[in-house]
C-alpha cells in the first residue's frame, strides 16, 4: 500500500499537480476549562428531567391523580453540598461525600419509581376517553362548561359599503327627496 501511495505522489509531483514543498500546518491550541460530569451531577440532572416529563405527561391530561413528589430542589441542594465538602479535602469530607451522594441516589430513585407509575397509568388511561368527556348523556359533549380559547360564534365584517348588509339581496330603501 505504501509503494502504491509513493508511486502516485511521484506521478502527480511529475505532472505539477501537488506541490510537495510546501507545508502547512494549523497550530492553534486553546485552553480550555472541561467540566466532566460527575456522579452527583448526573443525578441531579435526572431527577430534573423525569419530575419535567412527568409534569408534561400530566399536563397532556396522563395519570393526572397519580402524585408526584418535585425532588429538584431536594437533588440540587445535595449536589451543592457535595461541591462545598470536596472544597476540605480531608478524611470527614470523603465520609460525608458518600453519604450525601447516597443521598442523591436514593432521591434519584424515589423520583424514578414514581416516573415509572406514572408512566405505568398514563398507558393504562391512554385508550380511554379523557375526564368529564361523554357524562351528560351527549356523546362527544363535556359534561361541564369550560373556557374555550377561541370564539365559537363570528360577528360579520362591517360593511365595506356604508348603508349596504353582506347579507341584504337589495340595497336599502333611500326615502324620497321632497
Amino acid at each position: 500500500m505504501d509503494q502504491l501511495n509513493d508511486a502516485l505522489l511521484a506521478k502527480a509531483n511529475e505532472h505539477k499537480l501537488v506541490k510537495l514543498d510546501k507545508l502547512r500546518a494549523d497550530t492553534t491550541v486553546v485552553e480550555a476549562n472541561v467540566a466532566y460530569p460527575t456522579d452527583s451531577g448526573l443525578l441531579a440532572h435526572a431527577v430534573t428531567l423525569l419530575v419535567t416529563l412527568v409534569a408534561r405527561v400530566h399536563t397532556a391530561g396522563g395519570a393526572t391523580r397519580t402524585k408526584v413528589r418535585d425532588r429538584r430542589r431536594a437533588a440540587g441542594r445535595r449536589a451543592r453540598a457535595i461541591a462545598a465538602k470536596l472544597k476540605l479535602r480531608n478524611d470527614d469530607a470523603k465520609t460525608a461525600v458518600l453519604r450525601i451522594t447516597g443521598e442523591l441516589a436514593d432521591l434519584a430513585e424515589v423520583t424514578a419509581d414514581e416516573a415509572e407509575r406514572v408512566l405505568r397509568n398514563a398507558r393504562r388511561t391512554a385508550g380511554r376517553r379523557p375526564a368529564g368527556v361523554g357524562q351528560a348523556g351527549r356523546a362527544g359533549r363535556p359534561a361541564r362548561h369550560h373556557h374555550r380559547p377561541y370564539p365559537t360564534h363570528r360577528r360579520p365584517d362591517p360593511p365595506a359599503v356604508v348603508g349596504h348588509h353582506p347579507r341584504r339581496r337589495h340595497p336599502p330603501r333611500v326615502a324620497a327627496r321632497c
